[in-house]
């Protein structure tokens, strides 16, 4: 499912559902219309609104373990540079000007399948996060895996309801100086067995 803006939900259990849990049918959501353009040629945000039908329930997105959501980053706008700073800052998700493709879910979002990044040949900032999905209820992203970037968190949002997932790359010595640890950690257990 692609080029979508709008999937207004009409089922009784109000829940959009990604997959189907079997693990032999792939399915995949990609969020707005990919690669969009606006009238300069420039990449623009694309935004994926699932809602209720009626307009006033609140719709669950489920992502099951044979799913997939596929998201591009296309610039440099992100929620935050400092990693630390960037759930904190007062900037509301779903803001145009941000450079990250969005999933907005009215309701609660349950993560179990894969979430694809597209970096497009952009080398983002270290640590700098991007908002990617945006669910006014919680998410919970206990199963969740991710390609294309190495960090993902769920933060509360800092101007309303609801929680954002936000993915980032760190930066190439972080990712260095982690691998030596736990190159390290592991001598020092073969060293302690050992002995």
């Amino acid at each position: 499912l692609s080029n979508v803006t709008n999937i207004d939900v009409d089922n009784p259990s109000d829940t959009f559902t990604v997959g189907n849990g079997s693990g032999t049918d792939d399915a995949r959501l990609v969020i707005g219309v990919d690669g969009g353009l606006d009238a300069n040629g420039n990449t623009v945000r694309a935004y994926t609104h699932i809602q209720d039908a009626g307009g006033t329930d609140p719709i669950d997105l489920v992502l099951m373990s044979d799913g997939t959501i596929a998201v591009d980053i296309f610039g440099p706008e992100s929620h935050g540079i400092n990693g630390e700073q960037g759930g904190s800052l007062p900037i509301d998700p779903l803001a145009s000007h941000l450079d990250s493709d969005i999933l907005h879910v009215t309701g609660d979002a349950t993560l179990a399948g894969l979430l694809s990044v597209d970096l497009n040949g952009y080398e983002p900032f270290p640590f700098a996060f991007y908002d990617v999905l945006y669910a006014e209820g919680t998410i919970d992203d206990s199963d969740l895996d991710i390609e294309g970037v190495h960090l993902f968190r769920v933060v509360d949002n800092p101007v309303g309801p609801g929680q954002i997932l936000q993915v980032a790359v760190p930066e190439p010595a972080s990712i260095a100086i982690w691998s030596l640890l736990a190159l390290a950690l592991t001598g020092f257990a073969w060293r302690k067995m050992r002995s």
